[in-house]
């Protein structure tokens, strides 16, 4: 009998359990996108494949190294495409070769994001053909700072949220039990004056590029004792 009174002064005495409360964090920051990118491309037919290749390397070669007198901050220049086609046309229902067409795409990254529009009639002065594909980005190094430091913002969100919410109970927010990442997301801008066009048309006059801000959003779930 009194093991049983002794257990029930126990359960008594023991604190009630503490409660918990889930809620979400956000945290959106807009930035000023760091890098370009714009796609430049050549082209040219010959009766002979060798012969097409051979011209379009040529030119490519020039265009390179008039970029690279361009003198770019965080200058890159890649190879985004390449292609050798036989160009075969109909008459009279029979097949008729024009020649071999080769093409060489590549792709100038700079974080000087106006003078990316600047390397257009160098491109075409030295023998593109026809350019397109512009990003106006956030680089890795820029997004990563950023999105870690919207994580610390969408934590510090949460425990406001949690605690708006136990205000009406007249409680207080207590210690940080548990922290779940939501899904990053970033909304990438696009903008020029500009696009693909025609060498003559473009040759003498650079387009203008428009810089829209970067989204960069941070997600936390929450979970705090009170």
């Amino acid at each position: 009998m009194n093991r049983f009174i002794a257990l029930a002064v126990l359960l008594i005495a023991l604190p009630a359990p503490a409660g918990q409360i889930t809620v979400t964090g956000k945290c959106r920051k807009k930035l000023k996108p760091d890098r370009a990118s714009l796609t430049f491309n050549v082209e040219f037919l010959a009766p002979k494949p060798a012969d097409a290749q051979k011209k379009v390397n040529a030119i490519a070669g020039e265009i390179t190294k008039a970029f690279k007198k361009m003198d770019f901050k965080d200058y890159e220049l890649s190879t985004s495409n390449l292609s050798l086609d036989e160009q075969i046309v109909y008459e009279n229902n029979k097949p008729r070769s024009k020649g071999f067409s080769a093409s060489h795409s590549m792709t100038l990254t700079s974080s000087e994001i106006a003078r990316v529009g600047d390397a257009v009639p160098t491109a075409l002065e030295a023998g593109a053909r026809s350019f397109g594909g512009l990003r106006v980005y956030l680089s890795d190094a820029a997004y990563d700072k950023a999105y870690q430091g919207c994580l610390a913002q969408a934590t510090e969100d949460a425990k406001l949220k949690a605690q708006k919410i136990l205000d009406g109970q007249n409680k207080k927010v207590g210690e940080l039990t548990e922290l779940f990442e939501g899904q990053p997301s970033v909304a990438i801008p696009y903008a020029m004056g500009g696009g693909a066009m025609d060498a003559q048309a473009m040759s003498k006059s650079a387009p203008s590029i428009e810089v829209r801000d970067s989204t960069v959003e941070a997600i936390v779930t929450a979970k705090f004792g009170f």
